[in-house]
């Protein structure tokens, strides 16, 4: 882990995660797209939004965000 300014410290990034992550980005700036490749991270981002959802409830405050940035508040 790397010490940060907040109380807790961020966790390195595996070497594996930085090979995809370059990857996407790669093809995304070649107009590449890989529909197996999104079915995954749609995937994956779904189980980690259940994940988050069953620790920490539901979450309904970016709606009373918008609405303050809409309102201009």
């Amino acid at each position: 882990m790397k010490p940060n300014d907040s109380v807790h410290p961020i966790p390195e990034t595996p070497a594996a995660l930085k090979a995809e992550i370059a990857e996407a980005l790669d093809n995304l700036a070649k107009g590449i797209r890989d529909p197996e490749a999104a079915k995954i991270s749609r995937e994956r981002m779904d189980r980690m939004r259940e994940a988050n959802r069953k620790q920490f409830g539901e979450q309904n405050c970016i709606v009373e965000i918008i609405r303050k940035m809409r309102d201009g508040q």
